[in-house]
């Protein structure tokens, strides 16, 4: 959705990470307002739906989230105010979901950027980077980092690569790429990570990587590569993931020569059997075996690192001193496995002797078959790490006492062995003198006996974690040796009692946390926790307690600052002791699911220090005023899925630091004027779901004052009427300004703040009729309220509004609008005055409109709107004058057509900005009745019109237009007016543009003129017509047609009642020209003939780029044998729906690397051995429906990468 992806582009932003720190700070946020003013983001002048922002004073920072590029723009012009001086210094650059790129080619992007350090190209269809595109330019010496994940690139852009002398950081992530071709990357000689994840290898060639000698991280995982051959790697490499893939083996061949290697991942492959390890390197931070299918550890799986000369002293210690050791950044996953450690005690990065046993520090093999570890498995290396959890020990397989017998006794410092079939704890473990973290989540024990089952790691363990066991009984004497302990997981547990003595002994000075949530505890001594007066965190939630004293807590807790005492329904939590003890350093409190009617007060005066208090999912049903005023330091409440009927005047207010407020599915059907007062930081007010029916002025005030946006969800409830009373005094002096409607620089938000501020308001799914003033409409709701104090802020309010009625507009900051799912009819002037005039994207689907206003585009009303939504409406045509709705208020000046004047003092329209149009599901006949409107959106770059009743397109319609995306499916459209067309027309007029045409579900009898001269043309969709003559090779001549198709990529031509056979010729000639770049052809159910077709009348395809061919549903009995034989590199096959007896395997030779093939529904009879033989990379096959007589054993030998099958 629009008004997500906006927001996502705002918390992609630094900006957006230092106001929420500096909104932790306690000094008033007067001096982090000024920075973030001076340093804050801003709607970029060059496209408003990007974000521009000062990285530093200097450096500037542009993100842009599902703009509609077609190509990227002079990225130095994204700020282009005289005033403006940091233009070329861009530092960085982020484009994200421009679905309509695919070409890099513009040098001219480019060609004045003198700093650019980051360029991020991500979700695209970029399938083309040209090799000049960098070359010879300033960015060619600057750029370091580059990302072009999840585009359709098929090859590594070498050639534009080369030129990029000071690259570091390259990701080609998500991509199309399946084979690293020879030509090395030369020049990327500082080139130190590469991603080629997601992507389509199969295999990895030698040599393939070895001349970047900088390279240090490469990363292969979730591709389909079975195997590595000889030496690809350089020796500088000190990360290789190649997990998710089709390995058998771990490859030591290529691994072997890696001397600085640190990383080693290779989880998620098929790897069953383990041989001895062989590794040039003594010490490596991390191995990763997890999600493979081994089912033993080999005694001798170390047995190489038996000798202490394997390798000469001098590599050693130039890997141990001189490398640069992997940071936790680059560990991911696994850099928070010692969080709860104590660092000083655990110093992973001790110095080692020359001739020491090989260290590993993580060694993962979760996820495996795993039923014992053997007798001295570990005997020759150092374990810091060992994860062996989801396997099949018991504790019968680590019955040995000398399992971890050598260095890794005293060095193993964390053993994870969650998820497994453990009854008792394991006699293996009773020698590990140097644990700390001991996790066994997820097994079967009962008890912990006997008292000194902990062993030697009594002394040493600090973290322990038994959650989710069978235990009903403190083992208190166990515990009582574990003097060092800091954290104790018993959730899920079975315990019933905690008496006074048991956490007496080892609930001491070091216990920081403690969970005995979700067990049955039923009581709970009154001093049971009088020795835990360090605990910093204690979860008791999910537990059958009758009754519980949290000033008894308190009294002997004073430390803590979590504290979960939710689901606990049995508690009378209103009988409670109201001493002056208090939870004093209290930040998080968890207080859900525990039937309360109200807040208690005593509640918040328990903890007036909270930060996070969750209420959610009790039965609440109304919050008094001022309630939560002494929870000062509030920066998150919820109290969703309540019983509240009405927020009270000042129910939520003076709450300083409130960031965050959630009140979603509750029944409040009245917000009272004064309900949210001085929130000066609030950045999220969250009503959705509820009954609210009228919103009272007044009802926000002062808030978000120090905050850079509001989010303000209303959405899901039955208000009736929508005017900008109630908003008025949301952000005070600076949310709301009067304004000329002339005056386009002088809307909300203006001044100090400029474009820094941007309210979300979403009202959609409610009862909207009225789009005006709503005090007449709320008449009968007023004369039931008995509140003066709420009179005196109506009163206020609408007092402010007359006053202001006739001379000024007041207006709104709002940057994305949501209206949709009510039951508006118009778009009234002079609400779109007051809320629109910063709007960036509307949405209005599901009402009731039935015209669409020009002027709404207009100076004075949404002159900023990028994105338009009307989708599900009545719209049938333009609404040209704003006096035309129903006599609202206009100004005089805004009757006619807003124009301007140009440098000669000519007059002329204004263009609009808008970018995307979206018109789909509506009652549009006749398009020429928007002509006033497309005629000034040169910056149009998406339109959608599919669903309506449109019978023809009139010539001149678009050409004044930039469009790339044209959508018209599912309408009426027969296109038979295209002869006689002036040349303009062609292609609409925007043949120069327009990539994607869908023309589907129409009355299209043949391929209209018009799309030949698309020479642009990416994506042509004819699906669900009655095209039968597709023979354009003769109507029009070759060279049109080569034309035509010479950018298309792909051609969707289902549904179509075509003559396979026309004088004898064959009818899809047209396709094989010299230079194709289709890469995908849909032919399902074009065969017109009742009979069956020897085959269909492709000759030999000459598509060496097609990567998916649909012939379902024609009555295929045969499969010319040389089909494909120009076209090898498809990928997906579809022959479903046809007459085929027999598997097509003649084929199968030039289609090796196929990967999905449908046969369903075939007269085919045997599948024997060689039915498949030739598709070794087959990964889904579906043979549903044939008529299967016989099936041979061995149909499958050839697949080993296989794993979707469908049969019945």
């Amino acid at each position: 959705m629009i008004i997500v992806t906006i927001i996502e582009s705002l918390e992609l932003s630094p900006t957006s990470v230092n106001q929420r720190n500096e909104n932790n700070d306690d000094d008033g946020g007067g001096g982090n307002n000024n920075r973030r003013r001076r340093l804050g983001q801003i709607y970029c002048d060059l496209n408003r739906m990007c974000l521009c922002q000062n990285y530093t004073a200097q450096y500037m920072d542009v993100t842009c989230v599902n703009v509609p590029f077609d190509s990227l723009p002079d990225l130095s012009r994204m700020m282009n105010n005289e005033s403006n001086t940091f233009g070329p210094h861009l530092y960085r650059v982020r484009i994200h979901g421009a679905r309509q790129l695919t070409r890099l080619n513009d040098r001219n992007s480019f060609a004045r950027l003198i700093t650019l350090a980051s360029l991020s190209i991500t979700n695209t269809r970029l399938s083309y980077v040209d090799g000049n595109v960098f070359r010879d330019l300033a960015i060619s010496r600057t750029l370091t980092t580059l990302d072009l994940s999840y585009g359709h690139l098929v090859d590594i852009p070498i050639e534009a690569l080369d030129h990029l002398e000071q690259l570091q950081w390259l990701s080609l992530k998500g991509n199309q790429i399946e084979v690293i071709k020879h030509r090395p990357l030369h020049r990327l000689q500082k080139l130190r990570t590469l991603l080629l994840n997601e992507n389509r290898l199969f295999i990895i060639d030698d040599g393939s990587f070895s001349q970047l000698t900088s390279l240090e991280q490469i990363d292969f995982d979730s591709n389909m590569i079975e195997r590595v051959e000889g030496n690809p790697f350089p020796p500088s490499l000190r990360s290789l993931s190649i997990s998710n893939c089709l390995l058998r083996k771990i490859p030591f061949d290529a691994i072997e020569p890696l001397a600085k290697l640190e990383m080693l991942q290779l989880q998620g492959n098929l790897i069953a059997h383990l041989s001895p390890f062989k590794l040039s390197v003594r010490r490596i931070q991390l191995i990763d075996l997890s999600h493979n299918l081994i089912g033993q550890l080999p005694d001798n799986l170390f047995a190489n690192f038996q000798s202490p000369n394997r390798i000469a002293d001098q590599n050693l210690k130039r890997n141990e001193n001189n490398s640069t050791r992997f940071t936790t950044g680059h560990l991911g996953k696994y850099s928070s496995w010692n969080n709860d450690v104590d660092d000083s005690r655990t110093n992973l990065n001790e110095s080692i002797d020359v001739d020491e046993e090989l260290r590993i520090e993580q060694l993962y093999l979760d996820f495996n078959f795993i039923q014992s570890l053997g007798p001295d498995l570990f005997r020759s290396i150092r374990l810091d790490k060992l994860s062996i959890s989801n396997n099949r020990l018991s504790s019968a397989g680590l019955s040995h006492t000398a399992t971890f017998d050598g260095p890794t006794a005293r060095s193993l410092k964390v053993l994870d062995v969650n998820y497994n079939l453990i009854d008792k704890y394991p006699i293996a473990f009773r020698e590990l003198i140097g644990l700390r973290q001991l996790l066994m989540k997820n097994n079967r024990i009962q008890t912990i006996d006997p008292p000194d089952a902990f062993g030697a790691s009594s002394k040493t363990l600090e973290v322990l974690d038994l959650s989710q066991n069978l235990i009903e009984q403190m083992p208190t004497a166990a515990f009582n040796t574990l003097r060092n302990l800091v954290k104790l997981n018993l959730h899920d547990n079975a315990i019933s009692r905690l008496d006074s003595d048991d956490l007496v002994g080892w609930c001491g000075p070091r216990l920081k946390s403690l969970t005995l949530s979700k067990n049955n505890l039923v009581y709970l001594s009154a001093d049971a926790f009088r020795a835990c007066r360090q605990l910093n965190e204690l979860r008791l939630g999910g537990n059958r307690l009758l009754q519980i004293q949290p000033v008894q807590l308190a009294q002997y807790m004073n430390r803590l600052q979590f504290l979960d005492l939710s689901s606990l329904a049995n508690v009378d939590w209103t009988d409670t002791n109201t001493s002056e003890t208090k939870f004093s350093h209290v930040k998080w409190l968890q207080f859900d699911f525990n039937e309360l009617r109200w807040i208690p007060s005593h509640l918040i005066h328990l903890f007036p220090g909270i930060k996070h208090l969750d209420l959610q999912n009790n039965h609440i049903d109304s919050i008094a005023a001022n309630r939560l005023s002494e929870a000062r330091h509030l920066q998150s409440v919820i109290v969703s899925y309540n019983h509240l009927t009405r927020i009270h005047r000042d129910s939520f207010a003076r709450l300083a630091k409130l960031e965050s407020l959630t009140l979603y599915f509750n029944r409040i059907e009245r917000l009272d004027s004064g309900a949210f007062n001085e929130l000066p930081r609030l950045q999220s007010l969250v009503l959705s779901r509820n009954q609210i029916n009228y919103i009272e002025p007044g009802t926000f005030v002062n808030m978000a004052n120090e905050s850079n946006s509001l989010t303000l969800l209303l959405d899901g409830n039955r208000l009736e009427c929508l005017s900008i009373d109630p908003f008025l005094q949301i952000r005070q002096p600076a949310a709301f300004s009067t304004n000329d409607a002339n005056d386009d620089d002088n809307n909300v938000g203006d001044g100090d703040d400029g474009d820094q501020f941007a309210l979300y308001l979403n009202v959609s799914n409610n009862q909207i009729k009225t789009l005006a003033n709503c005090q007449n409409s709320a008449i009968t709701t007023t004369n039931n309220i008995n509140s003066n104090n709420n009179k005196n802020w109506a009163n206020t309010a609408h007092h402010h509004h007359h006053h202001h009625r006739n001379q000024r507009e007041q207006t709104l900051a709002v940057r994305v609008l949501d209206l949709s799912a009510n039951q508006i009819e118009q778009l009234r002037p002079r609400f779109l005055k007051q809320f629109c005039g910063k709007t960036l994207s509307m949405l209005a689907n599901h009402n009731l409109i039935r015209r669409l206003p020009l002027h709404l585009f207009g100076v004075g009303y949404c002159a900023q709107l990028q994105s338009l939504s009307l989708n599900h409406n009545y719209i049938v045509d333009l609404q040209l004058d704003p006096d035309d709705d129903d006599g609202d208020d206009v100004d005089d000046d805004n009757k006619t057509l807003t124009t301007t004047v140009d440098n000669n003092n000519n007059s002329r329209k204004a263009s609009f900005v808008i970018q995307t149009l979206s018109l789909q599901h509506n009652l549009i006949k006749d398009l020429a009745r928007f002509y006033r409107l497309f005629v000034r959106c040169s910056r149009l770059k998406s339109l959608h019109l599919n669903d309506n009743q449109i019978q023809w397109i009139p010539a001149n319609l678009w050409d004044r237009t930039s469009i790339v995306t044209l959508n018209l499916a599912n309408n009426r459209l027969t296109l038979d007016d295209d002869k006689g067309q002036s040349p303009i027309d062609r292609c609409f007029g925007i043949g120069t543009t327009l990539k994607y045409l869908d023309l589907s579900n129409n009355l299209l009898r043949t391929l209209p003129e018009r799309i030949v001269y698309c020479d642009n043309l990416n994506e042509l969709i004819l699906s669900n017509n009655q095209i039968q003559s597709f023979d354009y090779a003769t109507a029009i001549g070759t060279s049109k047609a080569a034309r035509l198709i010479s950018h298309l990529q792909r051609l969707d031509l289902d549904h179509n009642p075509l003559n396979i056979h026309v004088n004898g010729r064959k009818t899809f000639d047209w396709l094989s020209t010299d230079s194709p770049s289709l890469s995908v052809l849909r032919l399902s159910h074009v065969n017109n003939m009742a009979t069956s077709l020897d085959e269909l009348n492709l000759g030999e395809l000459n598509l060496p780029y097609l990567h998916t061919l649909d012939l379902s549903g024609n009555n295929i009995s045969h499969i010319a044998s040389r089909l494909l034989s120009r076209s090898r590199n498809v990928r997906q096959l579809n022959l479903a729906i046809n007459q085929l007896r027999e598997v097509p395997k003649h084929i199968w030779k030039y289609v090796t690397r196929l990967q999905w093939l449908s046969l369903r529904n075939n007269p085919i009879d045997i599948l024997d051995s060689l039915s498949f033989a030739g598709l070794k990379y087959l990964r889904h096959l579906d043979i549903r429906g044939l008529n299967l007589q016989y099936i041979d054993s061995r149909i499958f030998i050839y697949q080993r990468y296989l794993y979707s099958f469908l049969v019945n």
